[in-house]
């Protein structure tokens, strides 16, 4: 990478600095991993099953904006444009990965239809679907891989994004197990991970990857409504 700025094709991305962005790079991770155990625990002893827009999105997307704010620094969300579309398109092929799964999963699918009977339910869904997936990728591109690319370089911070990703799905792979089996649900979140992975590396839009995420779950919910709806 040149001095003056992005090689060629890549957007937004970061020169090298020894120490990154976030000095200490610690406490958006320490916060989120609280954050997740605390709400976890809070939903636990009062019986209740919190929505992933909340017992995701708050810990891994709402304090890492606050905290970001709060130091000073970029959300870097993003530009809109170009990149914002090919980075939503790279979760094109697992959008028509989990359709195809569609006619396979008639009791995944037909319960899905059923959460999505009712515009009130609709707008409930799509809002607390979004900030749930939507703090999976804004957590693992903008904090861990960004910050990640600038003290270790672009292909290490792809191997921790991957893995940060991977764990971070555990809970989805539980559950993608019921549409692709044991193994197809592994190879579907880790090739999730590694394309949106390099897509991010390329493009540095964190707000498509998003988006992108949220209509893969929009592609089934219209599946599901179709099908069995």
């Amino acid at each position: 990478m040149s001095a003056g700025g992005p090689g060629p094709g890549k957007v937004g991305a970061p020169e090298r600095q020894g120490g990154g962005e976030l000095r200490p790079w610690w406490p958006p991770f320490v916060l989120g991993l609280a954050g997740y155990g605390g709400l976890a625990l809070a939903g636990s002893a009062f019986g209740v099953v919190l929505p992933g827009s909340v017992a995701v999105g708050v810990p891994f997307l709402l304090v890492p904006v606050l905290y970001l704010r709060w130091r000073g620094l970029p959300l870097r969300f993003g530009a809109l444009g170009r990149p914002f579309v090919l980075s939503a398109a790279s979760y094109a092929p697992f959008a028509l990965w989990a359709a195809l799964a569609a006619p396979a999963s008639e009791g995944f699918y037909r319960a899905l239809a059923a959460t999505v009977t009712a515009w009130p339910l609709v707008a409930f869904w799509a809002a607390d679907t979004f900030f749930h997936v939507g703090a999976q990728d804004y957590f693992t591109k903008r904090v861990v891989q960004f910050e990640a690319e600038l003290r270790f370089g672009p292909l290490n911070a792809l191997g921790l994004q991957l893995l940060a990703w991977s764990v971070g799905h555990v809970v989805e792979w539980l559950w993608l197990r019921l549409l692709f089996g044991d193994l197809g649900a592994a190879v579907f979140l880790v090739s999730a991970g590694l394309v949106t992975g390099l897509a991010y590396q390329r493009w540095k839009s964190a707000s498509g990857l998003m988006v992108g995420h949220f209509l893969v779950n929009v592609t089934a919910a219209l599946y599901s409504v179709a099908l069995y709806g």
